[in-house]
């Protein structure tokens, strides 16, 4: 959904629903498999959490988010950590999930970062 003005963002707001920002690359744990993070990109990184939990049936937390970093740099960066089998049925084995800590995950996003942007999230 994109949005024509900050009066329709606004009003997205008030009603208590999620909000864009910029294009962002997230950083993502799984609470049952604390080993692993996620790496993907989305305008709207709240909601993007719950549609993952939703759909794979684990618990997706955000971490942090970068408006600066482009995804795919972020996976060129991680992938030596790259985790070649499946998380769920669902899901192919893919090439957003990742076996590595957060700290190594935030000192690629530092490499490729031109701005202090990173947010912790809860």
């Amino acid at each position: 959904m994109r949005f024509k003005s900050g009066h329709d963002t606004m009003k997205i707001r008030q009603a208590g629903n999620y909000y864009p920002v910029a294009q962002a690359t997230y950083i993502a744990t799984i609470d049952e498999l604390p080993d692993l993070i996620k790496v993907g990109q989305s305008m709207y990184v709240e909601a993007r959490m719950k549609q993952l939990s939703s759909y794979y049936k684990l618990t997706f937390r955000l971490h942090s988010f970068f408006i600066d970093v482009y995804e795919g740099a972020m996976h060129n960066e991680l992938s030596g950590f790259l985790y070649p089998h499946k998380i769920c049925e669902k899901r192919k084995a893919g090439k957003e999930i990742f076996k590595c800590s957060i700290d190594d995950a935030l000192r690629a996003a530092g490499k490729l970062s031109v701005i202090e942007s990173y947010k912790r999230i809860k």
